[in-house]
């Protein structure tokens, strides 16, 4: 049975572009070339291809098809870590929403329970006496307000 895999149009920019993640494919694929001679081609496709031929006395047109598969399968390992990367995106996304919806569930929990059982003790605690809430709250309000007004007693 035969396998048949696409293979993208190399150009010579996206092979130079991509030439350091292609390096390491291309020495496992021809162990036979040297990492310095193959870094000397400074990612030219043409140089690469002929350093190649030259190399293992292939064809340069089949040096150029094995090398446009090279470009493909990292190009497909790039785009699966790219899709990993989303999925890992769209399960964190999930994981804050149902985690913001269990603390704003808890949080309307705790005001109920605080309506429900402090604030009508609260309550019954400043009607029973209410002068001293009164005098407490005057006493706050003087000190915020000369705070917030300052003291200034030479005022026009």
């Amino acid at each position: 049975m035969l396998v048949e895999i696409k293979t993208k149009k190399l150009s010579s920019e996206k092979f130079k572009e991509h030439f350091g993640a292609l390096r390491s494919l291309i020495l496992e694929e021809w162990k036979q070339l040297k990492p310095d001679a193959l870094a000397n081609t400074q990612g030219d496709l043409e140089k690469v291809i002929d350093h190649i031929a030259n190399q293992t006395e292939k064809t340069r047109t089949l040096v150029r098809r094995q090398l446009e598969e090279l470009y493909s399968l990292a190009d497909l390992s790039q785009t699966n870590v790219e899709n990993g990367l989303a999925k890992a995106q769209e399960q964190v996304s999930s994981n804050l929403e149902n985690l913001l919806d269990r603390i704003e569930q808890r949080t309307e929990k705790l005001l109920n329970q605080f309506e429900k059982e402090v604030l009508p003790e609260v309550n019954a605690k400043v009607r029973k006496n209410i002068g001293t809430s009164l005098l407490t709250t005057l006493g706050i309000g003087f000190i915020l307000g000369l705070v917030v007004g300052g003291f200034d007693r030479g005022r026009e």
